[in-house]
């Protein structure tokens, strides 16, 4: 009896064996599945923030040399700023705008009016339309509508309506006359 009692105590400790043995492995399978898994994810996703924060840094570093070499620039592209500026029409102040208008109306020897479409104050889109109605010689309104484009200021002539108006004599000639009406687009700042 004593040797089977005696391979009972054996087999109750190998017995024991296993299932401590089976128990460990399955605490260390949950470790790994529910800590060690996700800390390694951890790791991967705050590796991959890291580079691409490194990526970051390195784009603002070029753009910070970017933005020295510009500011070292800067007097050199000035003229060429203001040259743009000067391309718009300040909403608040459209006058110089105005009396450019009649200054090339009275070189090309036209008579204009111009009518606003809408507030110069209020432009939101970036340009306003005006309205343009000259009376005068064909080449002359031609020479105004061609001063007009390439003027100073950014205009971009939309519409053109011309019709005749009469006949003026100058200097024993009959110069035909004609009525134009245009709209234009200024850009405003």
């Amino acid at each position: 009896m004593e040797n089977k009692t005696g391979q009972k105590f054996l087999q109750k400790p190998k017995n024991k064996i296993y299932i401590s043995t089976a128990i460990f492995a399955l605490i260390i399978l949950l470790l790994i599945i529910f800590i060690i898994f996700p800390f390694l994810e951890k790791i991967k996703n705050n590796s991959a923030d890291s580079a691409s924060e490194k990526n970051s840094f390195a784009s603002l570093g070029a753009q910070a040399t970017e933005i020295e070499k510009f500011k070292s620039k800067y007097a050199s592209y000035e003229p060429n700023f203001k040259k743009i500026d000067q391309l718009y029409i300040d909403p608040g102040n459209p006058v110089d705008f105005f009396k450019f208008l009649e200054k090339i109306a009275s070189d090309c020897k036209i008579s204009s009016n111009v009518s606003l479409l809408q507030d110069y104050s209020k432009a939101n889109s970036g340009s306003v339309n005006l309205q343009v109605f000259s009376n005068g010689e064909f080449l002359n309104i031609i020479k105004f509508l061609d001063k007009l484009e390439t003027g100073p200021y950014m205009v971009k002539i939309k519409n053109l309506s011309i019709k005749r108006s009469g006949i003026v004599s100058i200097s024993k000639k009959s110069v035909p006359t004609i009525d134009a009406a245009f709209l234009i687009e200024t850009y405003v700042k």
